[in-house]
């Protein structure tokens, strides 16, 4: 089941503690992009589903703070932690982690509670996957202009917005979506085409979509 690790100093490294359905499929991810990925959790099965896609498989107890010296986390660009269904183990991870001096520590959370004691451990960033999910889902339903609605960071979104009856024809010089509207746009997406060089002379067109970047309060206030 194990592979020995051949880590490339010329990519990046990571290990993903959990193959849980989000844990497996940031490694696969990760491996397909190039990455060196250590996949750990307690499973033979969960770790038999990865093993032909990561630069190593390893079945370990996470709580079992002797098992980590065998794992070199010293050598890894960053650790992803999924572990919500164990947070003792998940906490022994960030610790370990941040004790091996792994510079980005990214662990799930499936709560506020668990979210801040992970900040106070030291994990540089937290995912709550359901709920940035639940949240896109509601942005997306709550609007008829509004298709997808996707959280960069706790202030900044993407949108993906129909273009309204009073924009069409007009070109985005014209509109100063920018200065007006704190829009960033980044895409047009047209019937047949994308636009992704944007320039100002582009006109937009009734059923065009846009994507545009702005900060949550402008979101909202969409």
């Amino acid at each position: 089941m194990k592979k020995k690790l051949k880590i490339n100093h010329d990519k990046h490294s990571y290990a993903v503690f959990g193959m849980g359905d989000f844990g497996r499929t940031v490694a696969i991810e990760l491996a397909k992009s190039g990455a060196d990925v250590m996949a750990i959790d307690h499973s033979e099965e969960r770790i038999s589903d990865v093993t032909d896609y990561v630069t190593d498989a390893r079945i370990m107890d996470v709580t079992d703070i002797r098992a980590y010296e065998k794992i070199a986390l010293s050598n890894m660009d960053g650790v992803v932690i999924a572990l919500t269904g164990n947070m003792d183990a998940a906490i022994i991870a960030i610790l370990q982690a941040s004790e091996a001096g792994v510079p980005e520590i990214i662990v799930k959370s499936a709560s506020d509670v668990q979210t801040e004691i992970y900040k106070r451990l030291g994990a540089n960033k937290i995912i709550t996957p359901e709920i940035s999910e639940g949240v896109r889902l509601a942005r997306t339903l709550s609007s008829t202009d509004i298709f997808d609605f996707v959280a960069l960071r706790d202030e900044i979104c993407m949108l993906e917005l129909q273009v309204p009856e009073e924009w069409a024809g007009k070109t985005l010089a014209e509109l100063q979506l920018r200065t007006r509207y704190q829009l960033n746009v980044i895409s047009i997406l047209g019937a047949e085409s994308a636009n992704l060089v944007i320039d100002s002379a582009l006109r937009l067109n009734a059923g065009d979509h846009v994507l545009v970047v702005t900060d949550r309060k402008t979101a909202e206030a969409l």
